[in-house]
């Protein structure tokens, strides 16, 4: 049997590991297979034998287990032919589950090599994939496979073709040395980052750094799609799931697809992606495919492709829009809802939607989605908070002969604006994970380069001279790097708001934070509060994962028209007509009716509630061109924090600010 590894060895490329046992499975039945399986125990290999020319079939669900560093070895995918005749039930409109789940530990290493799997919708129920992937392993390899979907087309299911394998949990590694054949229709894998060391919509991912360039993605490289038609692609994603595909020859096929925020009930979009180093060709029969890239959610990057046979290089279409061809949305808090939903989408832009990037952190179903960033419920007043690290294109051939199309069609040019959300050009500081993935060659994970990040800051102004606003810049990971922070002028200019910046930032080895002091200028004027931009590039030993900031000048100058705030607040119970409460005694009650009046009279163009905890701030409500603000605050989230404050904070025509505060404790 080592003889036999071997061999295999000498066919695929692998690296044996000579401390492991070889397990034997009788022949190449199911039950025979399945027997070998179930003895895995730590560093062991399954090693099947060549199967009958004409493959045979595996008519029942196959689970295996695969514990910390375990093989299970084919006898390559020319000798290896899984027939798929999985049939629970009589019922032609019945869906069964995968023919295949894999269940790998969530230490070490699995691989599954060597095998080929045929799709037979004759004998077989439907099923959303014929393999599937479930858990938290982050080395898992399935190599030198081929997968015949040519005769998978489900009449019942409006011809439907299960997916080659999908991914659920949090599984990342490699797919590599592969070869998908499709009649039409059909994709090799599908995405879902479901269980990102928590949670079940994929909202931790979102959460997360986005992490181009490392090893947080499912891979699929040298690979072939050959597809006469026109509707075959390599992947979906859903649920934050992140992928990679890279040298590639696609035939009749695009080469990505993501599912929008809002396309699957409470499920997030695709979180990331990286596409490179691919060749797209039209099917056998000259059709075109509607779209290289059909892109919904996530930012990532998409270089070095040379496509023909594609109506659209790329498409951008967030499908949270009345009409047509999107999704239905309930309004919130019952659902994401349509564009722009007062709960989610910020500044036109859809959450989550195509170059939108991490974002709070957020829990629960509708309609109690919980921000656990800014520890409130999201609301018109709890919106969450998400950056835009961009959808980043660069060194594309794109050739259409048959039809018109786009290099790049937005679906909803309002929202997603190019040089903002979307750019032509090379995303600054990236570089690729090694080619090939280290799991091919059985070698040591390759050593990932530090990232940098740099975060919003608030400074007040002053009236004279000048203050500083200290900008951090952070390194996460081992190495020396330097990165280049330069300041741009936004509301606020340089040199009467700001002194500009323009320098080099070294970091040594064991270095994680470096400042900046950028001066600030104090006037007497009576302003709004002014922005600029802080823009780190040029990253030398590191990638940039956060590359702007923006800085907040806070205006500090009180107009002196300003009268005097006539009533402040007064605390009732419940409601307009509860019992007054004593804002010096601990509250007890569950719903505080929080009463504010100011005279309509004094100029006053927009009035805030606010709420403080600590750094914390959320603002309850606000109005313009109102005499009184009313809210009605349920006080469980703050019971056993201590203090918190009620803010009144009221703006004048010229933008000058008058503010007061109210101290309460809920009791425990």
């Amino acid at each position: 049997m080592k003889k036999l590894l071997c061999l295999f060895t000498l066919l695929v490329g692998l690296a044996p590991d000579l401390s492991a046992i070889d397990i034997p499975a009788a022949s190449y039945r199911q039950a025979d297979v399945n027997a070998a399986v179930a003895l895995l125990k730590t560093g062991d290999n399954v090693i099947v034998p060549a199967f009958p020319a004409e493959g045979a079939c595996w008519s029942e669900q196959s689970t295996w287990s695969m514990p910390p560093n375990t093989k299970i070895v084919f006898a390559g995918k020319d000798k290896s032919m899984i027939i798929d005749c999985y049939k629970p039930s009589p019922d032609q409109f019945h869906t069964a589950g995968a023919l295949i789940a894999v269940f790998p530990s969530a230490t070490g290493r699995a691989s599954i090599l060597g095998f080929k799997i045929k799709g037979r919708a004759s004998s077989s129920n439907y099923k959303q994939s014929i393999t599937a992937v479930y858990g938290q392993n982050k080395e898992f390899r399935m190599g030198h496979f081929e997968f015949d979907m040519t005769e998978a087309a489900y009449p019942a299911f409006n011809y439907a073709v299960p997916t080659a394998v999908e991914y659920y949990g949090h599984i990342t590694g490699v797919m590599d040395h592969w070869v998908l054949n499709l009649q039409d229709r059909g994709a090799l894998f599908v995405v879902h980052y479901n269980n990102y060391g928590g949670g079940n919509e994929g909202d931790e991912s979102w959460a997360a750094p986005l992490g181009l360039g490392t090893s947080d993605f499912v891979f699929a490289e040298d690979g072939v799609i050959n597809n006469p038609g026109a509707g075959g692609v390599v992947q979906d994603c859903y649920h934050a799931g992140k992928w990679v595909v890279r040298k590639l020859k696609l035939y009749g096929a695009g080469f990505g697809q993501t599912h929008p925020t809002g396309g699957s009930n409470r499920a997030r979009g695709c979180r990331g992606w990286e596409a490179y180093d691919i060749e797209t060709f039209p099917g056998a029969n000259g059709k075109t495919n509607f779209n290289g890239f059909f892109l919904s959610s996530g930012s990532g990057v998409v270089h070095t492709i040379v496509s023909s046979g594609m109506s659209n290089f790329m498409t951008l279409h967030s499908m949270r829009v009345p009409g047509g061809s999107n999704y239905g949305q309930q309004p919130c808090p019952q659902g994401w809802g349509y564009v722009p939903s007062p709960c989610y989408d910020v500044g036109g832009s859809a959450f989550d939607q195509p170059g939108k990037g991490q974002s709070d952190l957020i829990k629960g179903p509708f309609p109690s989605i919980r921000n656990i960033t800014k520890n409130c419920d999201v609301s018109p007043t709890c919106v969450p908070n998400q950056i835009t690290e961009g959808v980043w294109i660069w060194n594309i051939q794109w050739t259409n002969p048959n039809m018109g199309g786009s290099e790049i069609a937005v679906y909803e040019g309002a929202q997603m604006v190019e040089g903002r959300d979307y750019h032509r050009t090379q995303l600054a500081g990236y570089k690729p994970f090694p080619y090939p993935h280290y799991l091919t060659l059985d070698g040591p994970p390759p050593a990932q380069p530090p990232v940098l990040s740099v975060s919003d800051v608030q400074v007040i102004e002053g009236n004279t001279g000048q203050s500083t606003v200290t900008m951090s810049v952070t390194k996460t990971g081992e190495g020396s790097a330097t990165v280049n922070l330069a300041t741009s002028d936004g509301t606020a200019t340089a040199p009467s708001d700001y002194t500009a910046v323009n320098s080099t930032i070294a970091f040594a080895s064991g270095d994680t934070t470096k400042t900046v002091a950028i001066p600030v200028l104090g006037d007497a004027t009576i302003e709004t509060n002014e922005t600029f931009t802080v823009t780190l590039s040029n990253p030398n030993g590191a990638t940039i994962l956060v590359p702007k900031a923006t800085v907040t000048i806070t205006n500090d100058d009180v107009s002196p028209n300003m009268p005097p705030i006539i009533a402040l607040m007064r605390l009732r119970n419940s409601n307009a007509s509860g019992a007054i409460i004593d804002p010096t005694q601990p509250i007890t009650v569950k719903n505080l009716f929080i009463q504010t009046a100011f005279s309509d009279d004094t100029g006053v163009s927009k009035a805030e509630l606010r709420l403080h905890k600590g750094t914390y701030t959320q603002i309850l409500k606000e109005a313009q061109g109102a005499s009184t603000l009313t809210f009605t605050l349920n006080t469980n989230p703050y019971r056993a924090k201590g203090i918190i404050g009620l803010e009144l904070v009221l703006t004048d025509a010229d933008g000058a600010v008058t503010k007061q505060q109210l101290n309460v404790t809920v009791a425990k």
